[in-house]
């Protein structure tokens, strides 16, 4: 019969023919898998959104220490210039962490605009190559099936999906760290709580 037309991006429809495969254990890790070989020529982007990350990562972990400072250094022991100069670095962090938020949204959406576009590019190109069998054997529903809603469910995973897993797992693994130098005892029962959670979300999992 020849290739078919799941042929033409190796992994990505067969590993996401539905939306909800993604969501299945290990599923969004598969997935990020097969499509490193279309982010890899964006590496720069790429720097700058995971610096766009853990600059907006260090400004919300370091906000509530630094409101303890502001309160415990220079609020109760009334010193001006103490509560001057946290308030000149906390005014100058948050103008940090908003440009670098906005360098991480363009990069992002330029590279997820290339990836995409080279998804659809060599999709449609394999289409060219096909048989006349195929397309008789093909039933249309199928084709624009993988043409419009599956390639649309793809756009939704990059757009969306893995810039969320990765912030969160960024998240989890600085706030576990931050837990653990403040206090180690709390930091093994957040462990062992969430441990708990993945192992009660696989057994419920249909």
């Amino acid at each position: 019969a020849g290739p078919g037309l799941g042929d033409a991006v190796p992994g990505v429809a067969a590993s996401v023919p539905r939306a909800t495969a993604p969501q299945r254990a290990g599923g969004l890790l598969h997935f990020a898998a097969t499509l490193i070989p279309y982010f890899r020529p964006h590496l720069a982007w790429l720097t700058l959104i995971l610096l766009g990350m853990v600059a907006n990562l260090a400004f919300e972990t370091g906000l509530p220490l630094s409101l303890k400072l502001l309160v415990d250094q220079a609020l109760v022991p009334r010193d001006t210039g103490r509560l001057v100069l946290i308030l000149s670095v906390l005014a100058g962090a948050a103008l940090l962490a908003s440009g670098l938020a906005l360098v991480q949204d363009y990069a992002y959406a330029r590279t997820e605009t290339a990836v995409v576009a080279e998804l659809r590019t060599r999709l449609f190109a394999h289409l060219q190559t096909l048989s006349l069998g195929f397309f008789a054997d093909c039933k249309p529903g199928d084709l624009l099936s993988r043409l419009g809603a599956d390639l649309a469910a793809i756009e939704q995973a990059v757009v969306l999906a893995l810039p969320a897993t990765l912030a969160g797992s960024l998240g989890v693994v600085v706030s576990l760290a931050c837990m653990l130098v403040l206090e180690w005892r709390l930091c093994l029962v957040s462990i062992v709580g969430i441990l708990l959670s993945f192992l009660a979300a696989r057994r419920i999992e249909p």
